[in-house]
């Protein structure tokens, strides 16, 4: 994907509920490669809705979406994931039936969610978190080029959501891929933010930098766009 081609653009989106209460009011950005948008705001603020415009399933009141990748390139984690269904396997055979290539445990393991220790669990003995880290590795492995998850910190412990940060931050940066991530929690911001920080040239984080309605981010910036509800949109470059 062409830095000069957006994976994705909002133009002057507004949207609102059914009973026509506003969440969303002439919203704009543009996501390149190397970039998270990151959705943050209080149950109830809009974020799940603003995924599914974003994802083309609903509508909205005004205002251009364009989303610019197959949807054979775009990985969605919707927020109530499948956790709890028992299955006779390991989390080694789930990942291997879930991709359509081979993989190895090396692979597997390289992209620091899940140990050679886990790969043996139990699908049906794993923690909610082991599970978690589970289907966000099958993610990886499909090599999307865009990923767009819905509060996938929900009641998960402090090491599973610094990993899967990590993990997340590692996909962007590294790859030069795109994430899409809605969360109530904090402590996200916090951490992806803190990483733009690390990689920033100038040694500080300058929320003025770039256009917001045009992606025109530097490395280590990011800008925020409030939006009724509490809703807040972060565009962090990394």
């Amino acid at each position: 994907m062409s830095h000069d081609s957006p994976i994705l653009s909002l133009r002057a989106v507004c949207y609102s509920t059914p009973d026509g209460r506003s969440l969303g009011n002439n919203v704009s950005v543009e996501l390149q490669a190397g970039q998270i948008l990151l959705i943050t705001g209080a149950n109830g603020s809009g974020k799940s809705t603003l995924l599914d415009i974003i994802l083309g399933s609903r509508e909205y009141d005004s205002g251009t979406v364009q989303l610019n990748a197959p949807a054979a390139c775009i990985s969605y984690l919707p927020q109530m994931q499948d956790t709890q269904t028992h299955l006779p396997f390991s989390l080694r055979d789930v990942l291997k039936v879930s991709v359509n290539r081979p993989i190895d445990d090396d692979e597997i393991t390289s992209h620091k969610l899940l140990g050679k220790r886990h790969l043996d669990l139990g699908w049906n003995s794993a923690s909610g978190g082991e599970k978690r880290r589970t289907l966000l590795t099958r993610t990886f492995l499909q090599k999307p080029e865009l990923i767009i998850l819905d509060e996938p910190f929900n009641h998960l412990d402090s090491e599973s959501r610094q990993v899967m940060t990590s993990s997340l931050r590692r996909f962007v940066a590294i790859e030069n891929k795109c994430v899409i991530l809605s969360t109530h929690e904090g402590f996200a911001t916090a951490s992806l933010e803190s990483e733009a920080l690390e990689r920033s040239d100038s040694g500080h984080l300058d929320s003025e930098q770039g256009d917001f309605e045009h992606g025109d981010l530097k490395h280590g910036s990011s800008v925020n766009n409030q939006l009724p509800g509490e809703l807040t949109i972060k565009q962090i470059a990394l």
